[in-house]
Formats: structure tokens, C-alpha cells, sequence
């Protein structure tokens, strides 16, 4: 077992969509619950005990997990694996990394607001489904983001660091962050990796 550190480094500009349950909502009198999360759309950012707005860690891990499966590599110590499966149980991200503008951390109701017609379908994550589309609000972070010291505990060590670096380059570059991310279609969400370092 050892462990890893990275800054992720904003090349586009980020934004939240996480799942907000109809009992997180404040109870606006006359407005449905869709009316009252577009005008509140904040709530849609991951935030810690302080209100800072941080990364999920799974979507630290997804992500890579998505890079590795990207790469076609296959495992090395069971040639008829892929690495995607090697890196879903391989490792973890144990804390979620706050993420900084300019230096400086960054409150959930502080963010800028995008707004788009997208399609109303559960679980629509994208711009090229079809049919019906509805105006929704997502906060964004338009540039200079940046997550410090993001930490990954590696727990089986036949995991190389430099294929972790690898997939997170490649993360950076194809998969993405948030919502609207290159993965699903979408064009932000993307970064690069700097300090790179493995640890104890």
C-alpha cells in the first residue's frame, strides 16, 4: 500500500449537477420543487461542513476508473483483464478535495450560474439526447480552479505510479470533471495534472 499526490489544474470551466433530494429543498410557498432548485441551483455544487466547495472523491475515482478503461492497456499480471477492472478496486480517494480559485476557497452560493435548455429526461446528462428540453441552472466555475493535494491511497501495489499519472492525464483530457464533462459529451470539466509525487 502507498499513496499518491497531485494538484488538478482547471483547463475549462467546471459545473455541478449532483442530485438534490426534494427534502434538501427550502419550501418556497407556490413554487414547484424544480422552480425552487433552479433558483437556488447552488445546492447542485458538492460543499464540506463549512460550506466550501469541494469534489465528491467518487468522482475522483470514477473518473480515473473511466481513463483506464479508455487506455485499452490490459493488466499486466492477468493478460485477459483490462485495467479498468484493476483500477476499480484498486484504489481510493479518501478525503474530497476542496477546490480553489485563484488561491482562494470558494462558497457554494458565491458561484457564477449557467443556465441551458436540456432535456428533461431523468438522469440526462448531456446535449444530444432528445426530446423535450427545459431550462435548468447549474453552477460553474468559469476558470483558474484548481483542487491541491489531492491524495489517493493505492492498495494494491502491483498498481504502478506511473500508470496512475498516465490515466490522469488522460482523464484530464477525455474524461473530465462535473457535469457536462468531455466523457458525456460535453466540452468542460477538463484539466491537467501537475506535482505529481508518490508517497508513503
Amino acid at each position: 500500500m502507498y499513496s499518491v499526490k497531485f494538484d488538478i489544474v482547471g483547463t475549462a470551466p467546471i459545473v455541478f449537477g449532483r442530485y438534490v433530494d426534494d427534502d434538501d429543498l427550502p419550501k418556497l410557498r407556490g413554487m414547484k420543487s424544480c422552480d425552487v432548485l433552479n433558483k437556488n441551483c447552488y445546492l447542485k455544487a458538492n460543499t464540506d461542513d463549512n460550506g466550501n466547495v469541494v469534489t465528491n472523491p467518487f468522482s475522483i475515482k470514477n473518473m480515473l476508473v473511466t481513463a483506464a478503461g479508455k487506455s485499452g492497456d490490459k493488466c499486466e499480471w492477468n493478460k485477459k483483464a483490462g485495467m479498468m477492472g484493476v483500477f476499480l478496486t484498486g484504489f481510493e480517494c479518501p478525503e474530497p478535495p476542496i477546490i480553489t480559485v485563484n488561491g482562494k476557497k470558494i462558497k457554494a452560493k458565491n458561484l457564477d450560474v449557467w443556465a441551458a435548455f436540456i432535456p428533461s429526461s431523468p438522469g440526462a446528462n448531456n446535449m444530444q439526447a432528445g426530446g423535450k428540453r427545459v431550462l435548468k441552472r447549474f453552477p460553474i466555475i468559469k476558470k483558474n480552479w484548481v483542487m491541491k493535494n489531492v491524495r489517493l491511497i493505492v492498495e494494491d501495489d502491483r498498481i504502478l505510479p506511473e500508470k496512475i499519472e498516465e490515466y490522469l492525464i488522460l482523464g484530464g483530457r477525455f474524461v473530465g470533471l462535473g457535469s457536462f464533462r468531455k466523457e458525456r459529451g460535453g466540452i468542460w470539466g477538463k484539466f491537467v495534472i501537475k506535482n505529481f509525487s508518490k508517497g508513503k
